[in-house]
């Protein structure tokens, strides 16, 4: 979802600016935002667990966070290369969480209490 949202809104503000290389960037947010997020988050959920204020308040920092990196990279050169790869990257990705979506790694982190699984079972309902 994090991901989604930062390619949507890059996607927005380089059609509104026309922002060179702006697939790119897009793709090059999303990521950062979530290695920073799963890098700050995670220490802090298996140590108090889960709080949605705290995981809202982390999930901000993590896209600010992103946001700087991402605008201290410059792409001016190769813009038409860096669009293409922004595209492909950003397909790539989607095919790779939607897999991972229903086929997660099996950590902590994706098990679900209360279906005591790992991952979406909508083929088996």
């Amino acid at each position: 979802m994090l991901f989604s949202a930062s390619i949507l809104a890059s996607l927005g503000i380089g059609l509104i600016k026309h922002e060179p290389s702006f697939l790119l960037k897009g793709y090059l947010r999303g990521m950062f935002s979530i290695i920073i997020l799963l890098i700050i988050y995670l220490p802090i959920y298996y140590t108090i667990g889960e709080h949605l204020i705290l995981t809202m308040v982390i999930l901000f920092i993590s896209i600010f966070i992103s946001e700087l990196i991402v605008e201290k990279i410059k792409l001016e050169k190769h813009q038409q290369k860096n669009q293409i790869l922004g595209a492909i990257l950003i397909i790539l990705n989607f095919i790779i969480f939607t897999y991972l979506t229903y086929n997660p790694i099996k950590v902590d982190l994706f098990y679900d209490h209360a279906s005591k699984k790992y991952g979406i079972d909508i083929l088996n309902k």
